[in-house]
């Protein structure tokens, strides 16, 4: 969920702010450690950020190029997938 705000808003911080907060409880109710939670959810949100067309860094890196932001996207999706895809099986890893 945290991945696909990012990638909407353009800002990972925005969408880690929004759910990061709320980890915390969560993992205390699962009865794991909080960072085992929280620390994928950053990551996630950071992932989401470099797969967003609209946000700020990919923008910069557009108009220096001179190529659209979704042709910059087009390249870097299918390894940011497969980072989220590690992201999330260490967040599993780690809470097992």
């Amino acid at each position: 969920m945290v991945y696909g705000f990012s990638v909407v808003m353009g800002s990972g911080i925005a969408a880690f702010n929004a759910f990061g907060r709320l980890a915390p409880d969560i993992a205390t109710k699962m009865g794991i450690e909080p960072i085992n939670l929280v620390l994928p959810l950053e990551i996630a949100s950071c992932l989401g950020r470099a797969s967003s067309p609209i946000a700020g860094g990919i923008l910069a890196l557009a108009g220096f190029a001179k190529v659209a932001p979704l042709e910059i996207i087009k390249r870097t999706y299918p390894l940011l997938l497969v980072g989220m895809g590690v992201n999330l099986a260490v967040g599993v890893g780690l809470v097992a």
